[in-house]
């Protein structure tokens, strides 16, 4: 094991930890502390500073088939061979808590790690343990087939539910903790049901071929039915069946719900087509078909800003690969046949992709930033970010990890452009591409206290006046005079992305016949939507805004936050803010 110092790059010791390769490594809150696994399964503790051993809490080693952080740092889960998993405080080493399963059971084959941990037992079952997502909670199916919920800080156990399933195979949390959904079977059929926490009251039990996801909220469960060709959406908050939605007999190949739980994305296994679906009515919204039907593989994956993507193949090779916004068609960008992983930045603004090189992307015109040669002799692979977000680490084959200051790659961090005036970059900030407004916005923000000021006499909240003007045109598509309804359709093309919460309000307003055909075309036109210029510096001003992080620049983010809720710009504003005070909150108290 060795170890270096970031803030000069220099190696600070270097000995031999294991016998065998070390596969799992943790560290302490504090850094002071570190814990290895060997791909033997032995456990080891170590003081970081001089790099010597320590002794976990019984004093000899621990045999482990995976660990798992918990508390911040504070202490560790191990999960033995025998199933029994021990809560270690990470800075003594001794057991805080232990976890006996009964029975022990003979593992085959360990797969992943964390939560994706799989264990292949005698009777060929498939046990997964599942953590909620505030990592309170573990959910582990026991020797008699029922669920065990533990509180993972108390070691107590909250609840028991007994699935009445022959094997239990799949546990799913909702985002918000409140649902549990389980998969298993009974006499060869495959079997979903839904409890909702904490009491554990079943909100529904039925057939399924296998794919289900539970919105954010635990509200809407979407699973493949065993009547082929149905997708059912059921309201679990209030026990019933919402929809049920076409999809190809032969099933699905992927299924996920959007950002927020508003919209469900489907990918069907016999032609690769994704269809789109707005759960609210069961409506679909959009539907990616390759060039001539030769869509042939997907990759749904969700960004943290809402962007909901999949990097598609259109013939089956790896010669023509896209990047397509799911929920509008838009292609993003085209990817190179080495470079088909994509990533998002923890603001979700920058798409990263990696490959034989390193590529930012701006997500809002899918231009480049910068794309980055060396570093790396061969191929990487970006591995993550730190918590504020400023360093992001990446792994090559050529078993080296770098850390990068990728705002600093990408012309973010404050770098002053010379004499040039704020006129001048407040010009740059609306050019479509992003290799210019990066440069200009890091130069706003290198003086940050007059970038505020010239910001709040540029920048304001969308106000109903705003609106009104948008109003007149969706008046006028109801007009009696042909050449008004025309005008009226082409000037909302420009201005759709912008206002699309207010055109899909008004289009579920019960709108006259007229107006619904000239509203959908529009909204059915979305691959064609793009952002004015005036919209563009105006989103970016809102990134900078959150990139400075004052009080003052949160003053004016607040003021902004307050406009129209159905304006494109208030949105982008108002998760801004969350963001930032979430980050706040994890420096004032970190490992919560």
């Amino acid at each position: 094991m060795r170890f270096w110092d970031f803030a000069d790059g220099k190696e600070r010791h270097a000995f031999e930890a294991h016998r065998v390769p070390v596969v799992q490594t943790i560290f302490s809150h504090d850094g002071r502390s570190l814990v290895s696994r060997d791909s033997s399964g032995v456990v080891r503790r170590w003081e970081v500073p001089s790099g010597k051993p320590l002794p976990l809490g019984d004093g000899r080693p621990d045999r482990a088939a995976d660990i798992l952080p918990l508390d911040g740092g504070k202490s560790f889960l191990s999960i033995g061979e025998d199933l029994t998993a021990r809560v270690r405080d990470l800075c003594t080493g001794k057991v805080v808590r232990e976890f006996v399963p009964g029975t022990p059971a003979t593992i085959r084959k360990w797969r992943h790690l964390l939560n994706q941990s799989e264990i292949r037992i005698s009777r060929d079952e498939v046990r997964r343990p599942a953590p909620s997502s505030d990592g309170r909670t573990l959910a582990v199916i026991n020797e008699t087939g029922a669920i065990d919920l533990w509180d993972i800080r108390s070691g107590k156990r909250r609840l028991l539910i007994d699935c009445k399933m022959e094997q239990c195979s799949r546990l799913l949390f909702a985002a918000n903790n409140n649902s549990l959904a389980a998969l298993g079977t009974i006499r060869d059929d495959k079997m979903l049901r839904v409890w909702a926490l904490p009491r554990g009251e079943l909100r529904y039990a039925g057939k399924c071929k296998g794919l289900f996801d539970l919105s954010p909220d635990g509200k809407i469960l979407a699973l493949e039915t065993a009547q082929e060709g149905t997708l059912l959406l059921w309201d679990v908050a209030h026990d019933k069946e919402r929809f049920r939605l076409p999809i190809h007999e032969d099933g699905l190949k992927a299924l996920a719900f959007g950002p927020g739980g508003r919209t469900l994305a489907a990918g069907c296994r016999f032609d690769q087509t994704i269809q789109v679906w707005d759960v609210m009515t069961g409506r679909e919204l959009n539907r990616i078909v390759g060039r001539e039907s030769e869509l042939t593989t997907m990759n749904l994956r969700r960004s943290p800003h809402g962007h909901f993507l999949a990097a598609v193949s259109l013939d089956g090779k790896d010669s023509r690969w896209d990047l397509r916004d799911v929920l509008t068609g838009r292609t993003i960008c085209p990817l190179d046949w080495d470079r088909r992983d994509y990533h998002f930045s923890p603001d979700g603004r920058t798409l990263l992709l990696d490959g034989h090189s390193l590529v930012f992307r701006e997500m809002l015109t899918g231009t480049e930033v910068r794309a980055l040669e060396g570093g790396h002799r061969g191929p990487l692979w970006i591995k993550g970010f730190s918590p504020d977000g400023r360093l992001l680490a990446t792994a090559g084959e050529d078993t080296t990890i770098l850390l990068w200051d990728w705002q600093r790659l990408c012309g973010l961090d404050g770098q002053r452009c010379g004499a040039r005036e704020r006129s001048e970059l407040w010009s740059d900030m609306a050019s479509e591409k992003a290799s210019i407004a990066y440069p200009a916005m890091g130069a706003f923000r290198a003086e940050p206290r007059e970038a505020v000021a010239f910001l709040s006499r540029h920048l304001g909240p969308v106000t109903e006046s705003d609106a009104e003007s948008i109003r007149r045109l969706l008046r006028a598509l109801d007009s009696r005079r042909f050449a008004e309804r025309q005008r009226a359709s082409s000037e909302l093309m420009k201005l759709a992305r912008e206002w699309e919460p207010l055109l899909r309000g008004t289009l579920d307003s019960n709108p006259s016949l007229e107006l619904r055909r000239r509203l959908e075309t529009v909204l059915e036109a979305a691959s064609l939507w793009r952002w004015s210029p005036d919209m563009l510096r105006r989103l970016r001003a809102v990134q900078l805004l959150e990139l400075i992080a004052s009080p003052e620049a949160e003053a004016l983010l607040e003021k902004v936050a307050s406009g129209l809720p159905e304006a494109k710009l208030t949105q982008e504003a108002r998760t801004a803010l969350q963001r930032s005070r979430s980050l706040q909150l994890s420096r004032a108290f970190p490992g919560k």
